[in-house]
């Protein structure tokens, strides 16, 4: 071979280590960036599931809370219920008394309205017959 072939084969050779050895400093760097982003999305899912776990704790907490508020209310609604069918009971012998009493008054009294009206009627039509004589 001549020797300006091998020259240029060697520098070829030379040129082309350098561009590996390039390429591979690049590459590392690359993988190097690529390792950080995945420990810090590594990093971001963990902090991630932490917190979904608090959510969790708390969201049960917030609906044991949220039972023992509504079995409450269940109890007093029916203490409130006992209570107002206990008034109920007290109150209906009395609306039936008074039931009884308008029902015997209400006939009489308003025909003693009638004759009362009718009799003050007749007494004013008596007076006025008198006065223009």
């Amino acid at each position: 071979m001549s020797p300006t072939l091998e020259v240029v084969l060697i520098i070829g050779i030379c040129l082309t280590l350098i561009v590996m050895v390039y390429m591979v400093v690049k590459i590392s760097k690359a993988l190097d960036s690529v390792q950080k982003n995945i420990s810090e999305l590594t990093d971001s899912f963990s902090k991630a599931v932490d917190d979904i776990g608090e959510i969790k704790d708390q969201a049960i907490t917030s609906m044991q809370q949220i039972d023992k508020a509504a079995n409450e209310f269940n109890g007093v609604t029916k203490d409130v219920q006992i209570k107002l069918d206990q008034i109920v009971q007290v109150f209906d012998p009395m609306k039936s008394l008074v039931d009884v009493i308008y029902g015997k008054c209400y006939t009489p009294v308003k025909q003693l309205a009638s004759v009362v009206s009718a009799g003050s009627k007749a007494v004013n039509v008596f007076i006025d017959k008198l006065t223009k004589k």
